[in-house]
């Protein structure tokens, strides 16, 4: 054995800790499941999510997971924010599922499609407090087919 090679195994350990502490960490993911009926404008994802950092920045994504009976190539959705001292925005979000092709967009598995979608990126939230999210389709069909479940997910934002 060469007289370097702990010195190597440790550095590589070393590399890949590092590598590995550096992933984005996953403060809040959390998801409407849809009935199997489908999606109806009523049926929406809403949970209050409590924020504790105001230094740090993160990534908000929506979530979406669809199968092969979804019948458009898009996703128009309604996101409403109420900040903990109960400013409201509003948001309406085009998620784009499909290209020009039909070819569906994201990861595919076993004939569903799940998609990640950048909603509020390297921001930093104003205040401490409870932030509610709401998510809403829509889309003119109801109900609609197609959409197996959508949700919400925040992320540390690492460069």
């Amino acid at each position: 054995m060469h007289k370097n090679s702990p010195l190597l195994i440790l550095l590589i350990i070393s590399f890949q800790f590092f590598l590995y502490s550096c992933r984005n960490k996953i403060i809040y993911d959390g998801q409407l499941i849809v009935k199997e009926q489908g999606w109806n404008r009523n049926d929406t994802f809403e949970d209050q999510i409590v924020i504790n950092d105001t230094i740090n920045s993160f990534n908000i994504f929506i979530t979406l997971d669809i199968n092969n009976n979804y019948p458009f190539s898009n996703l128009y959705l309604f996101v409403t924010t109420v900040l903990p001292d109960n400013n409201i925005l509003k948001d309406t979000i085009n998620c784009y599922l499909a290209d020009e092709r039909g070819k569906w967009l994201g990861k595919s598995r076993f004939g569903k499609t799940l998609n990640k979608f950048p909603y509020k990126t390297n921001i930093r939230f104003p205040d401490t407090g409870t932030y509610n999210f709401k998510i809403e389709q829509a889309m003119r069909a109801e109900p609609l087919k197609g959409v197996l479940s959508c949700g919400i997910k925040i992320e540390t934002y690492l460069l």
